[in-house]
């Protein structure tokens, strides 16, 4: 089955997802006839760098990875089990494949799941791969439907219908004097579902993936080499394992690059990235939750166009030993989560020293 007959089934089957404008909560004035309707805020609750969101189903409280990397809500089978759901056939040919190989899927459909005080009925998962933490993961048929505000800072998401906006610039929360980057987004179905936009390592154009689910940011060894920096180069430090949905681990380290940069004013200067030996089907790097935690950022997929701005402290984790779990939905990244809380390294020096535009 190809792609795009992949992700319009995918789709139909999640469609009553959609929230009703009568479960508006508010609306944000953000510059002259732009208008935000909030439709949903969204508890988050920071597991280390895991993005939790609590909730039900079949009327049993359930807890999920909110992962903007994933095409598709997922859980593990034994979750289904867990909660007694039929699984049937996914898309003949349709697998998971991640960092350690690739497995079957299923298709599991709850017949109530709630979520932000919505009743939702006949809600599928795809159902395969490891455990992910919690009961599986929120992805994108979930997300790429509003405009989403990631304020982790915060403890909270909140999802957005805009009105008369596609002109204006919708970091409403930015103050007088504070500096906002701005880019440009691939259209989230062109990009297979997901949230993709250009960034630069040492002045080489990457294509840069936004991931929740991802729970530290890497880039990988192909797109480091492009960027003049190799597993041998000066300063190059090895930083442990990182696992998927398979059994096969791969290989992480630390380099410095001279400078990292996304938007029109995000850039640091002798940035200290993870590096992976990965490939990442549709991106040269993820920008994972730890990423989040230090910025404040909104999805504008109506303006098909991201904004960001810096909290503060650590911009990535650089812990030395991690565990991952990096899968992707046929052609869709995943995640990765640390289990060994290893001292970070000091990245913040970097920034304080950096040309940050912020």
């Amino acid at each position: 089955m190809s792609w795009p007959a992949r992700t319009a089934f995918f789709v139909a089957h999640f469609a009553a997802i959609a929230f009703s404008s009568a479960l508006l909560i508010s609306r944000v004035q953000a510059a002259g006839g732009c208008t935000l309707g909030r439709v949903a805020e969204l508890p988050i609750a920071m597991a280390g760098y895991r993005p939790m969101i609590t909730a039900k189903i079949n009327d049993k409280e359930a807890r999920f990875v909110l992962d903007s990397g994933a095409f598709f809500s997922l859980m593990s089978a034994a979750t289904a089990a867990e909660f007694d759901l039929k699984l049937h056939h996914a898309p003949f040919g349709f697998r998971l494949q991640g960092v350690g190989g690739q497995v079957d899927t299923q298709v599991a459909t709850v017949k109530e799941f709630k979520i932000a005080g919505a009743l939702i009925h006949n809600v599928d998962f795809l159902v395969g791969g490891s455990e992910v933490g919690g009961e599986g993961l929120i992805g994108q048929n979930f997300l790429e439907q509003w405009d989403v505000e990631y304020d982790f800072s915060k403890g909270v998401v909140r999802l957005f219908k805009p009105d008369g906006c596609r002109k204006y610039r919708l970091a409403y929360w930015v103050t007088p004097g504070q500096s906002v980057s701005e880019m440009e987004i691939e259209p989230v179905v062109n990009a297979r579902m997901h949230t993709i936009g250009v960034g630069y390592v040492n002045g080489q154009k990457i294509r840069v993936m936004f991931d929740t689910g991802a729970y530290t940011s890497v880039l990988s060894l192909r797109a480091a080499a492009r960027a003049g920096i190799k597993t041998d180069s000066p300063g190059v430090v090895e930083a442990g394992y990182s696992g998927g949905i398979g059994r096969r681990m791969v290989k992480n380290y630390i380099a410095t690059a001279s400078s990292f940069k996304i938007g029109d004013d995000e850039e640091i200067k002798n940035a200290r990235l993870r590096i992976a030996d990965t490939d990442l089907p549709d991106a040269d790097m993820l920008l994972g939750s730890d990423f989040f935690v230090s910025h404040h950022v909104f999805v504008a997929n109506s303006q098909h166009k991201l904004y960001v701005t810096y909290n503060g402290g650590p911009v990535f984790n650089l812990t030395k030993t991690v565990s991952a779990v990096t899968a992707q939905a046929t052609d869709v990244p995943k995640d990765e989560a640390p289990k060994d809380e290893a001292p970070k390294d000091e990245a913040p020096k970097d920034r304080a020293a950096s040309d940050h535009g912020g």
